[in-house]
């Protein structure tokens, strides 16, 4: 008995050891793949934006999910040349990844599809990482006439308008400020080189058993297999309890990068995205274009999956992402201060604007 449980002991490690090796490579290969922006050279610092495209760039992108092509013209965006006949109707796009394009061939964007079926000229100027703030800017430093502008709105550009990423490990951005009533830019021009951030630590009168936690919590993590079964385990009863004994990290979609934006700035972030939409709306005055804004709907609304987690997060921690509610907020806004809008999956999109398009 004592040489089976021996046997069944040493096949149970060799097991565990080959499973973690697996793992670790798994996302070794993953992580590097998902680095592709600063490995690929597309992308480079700008004064004004915090970072824009590379301008006559022909790369492939190779990520853990996909390979595509990627061509930028010389500002850096991802446009094709037009051949089509020049009847004086132009679109301009601003977005971000979405509109840029993540996973996806030139000729396979939102753009050039649209260009093809109605046979009109569409400039691309969606960017990976933009907020509104940063569209705006691209927008309103550019000279080009068109005859329909349609800006792309995504929840986390809420998140992105607050931020100019000076505490984080992103790429530093300008950010606009309420003052007076107006929208003042700040953090402009951006340096080049980001200062080191001092990251706060936690408190540590939380006493020895906390402390004996965390320590057993960091062991824990560095097992990739570990990592895989809290990741299951966090939308159920037992993950609940590792994570009140600070056993287990707070669930994936509860934390800072999903919450998306912190309940107590949503009016900020709604006010500052509603000002800086109204400039958009003026300037498209100035210049005889139509605006229509395209509401991007979240992947909770339509994606199964991710909205049986948001339940189980719900029943056993409280916690509610108010995705609807903030995307209701966005369209009030909208039709309040009369810009046409699609949103898609939504009954009450403005016909005016589906026909427009």
């Amino acid at each position: 008995m004592k040489k089976f449980i021996k046997i069944f002991f040493f096949y149970l490690f060799i097991i565990l050891l080959a499973v973690e090796i697996f793992l670790r490579l798994f996302l070794f290969c993953f992580t590097r793949y998902s680095q592709w922006e600063e490995k690929s050279g597309l992308f480079v610092y700008d004064s004004l934006l915090g970072w824009r495209g590379a301008p006559n760039r022909t790369v492939y992108v190779k990520t853990f999910e996909s390979k595509f092509l990627v061509k930028t013209d010389s500002l850096g965006f991802r446009n094709n040349p037009y051949n089509g006949k020049k009847n004086g109707r132009k679109i301009l796009m601003y977005g971000d990844s979405f509109l840029w394009g993540f996973h996806l061939n030139n000729e396979e964007l939102i753009s050039s599809r649209l260009s093809e079926e109605l046979n009109v000229e569409v400039k691309n100027y969606g960017m990976v990482g933009y907020g509104t703030d940063q569209e705006y800017l691209v927008f309103k430093n550019s000279v080009e006439d068109s005859s329909l502008v349609l800006f792309f709105f995504y929840l986390n550009d809420l998140r992105d308008v607050l931020h100019d990423n000076l505490d984080t490990p992103y790429k530093p951005k300008p950010k606009f400020i309420i003052q007076n009533d107006s929208i003042v830019l700040t953090n402009s021009p951006i340096g080049e080189k980001r200062e080191i951030v001092k990251v706060e630590k936690k408190d540590s009168n939380l006493g020895i058993r906390y402390k004996i936690s965390e320590v057993l919590k960091r062991i824990l993590y560095k097992s990739y297999i570990v990592k895989l079964i809290f990741s299951i385990l966090q939308y159920n009863s037992f993950g609940k309890l590792l994570y009140e004994k600070n056993l287990m990290e707070i669930p994936e979609y509860m934390k800072p990068e999903w919450y998306i934006p912190n309940y107590e700035n949503i009016p900020l972030a709604l006010k500052i995205y509603e000002k800086l939409i109204l400039e958009v709306q003026k300037e498209c005055k100035k210049r005889g274009c139509d605006l229509i804004v395209f509401m991007i709907p979240s992947e909770w609304t339509y994606q199964k999956e991710l909205q049986k987690k948001m339940e189980s997060l719900k029943l056993l921690y409280g916690y509610d992402g108010r995705y609807e509610e903030v995307m209701d907020s966005v369209e009030d806004v909208l039709r309040r201060n009369g810009i046409r809008y699609i949103y898609p999956l939504k009954g009450r999109c403005k016909q005016k604007a589906n026909k427009k398009v």
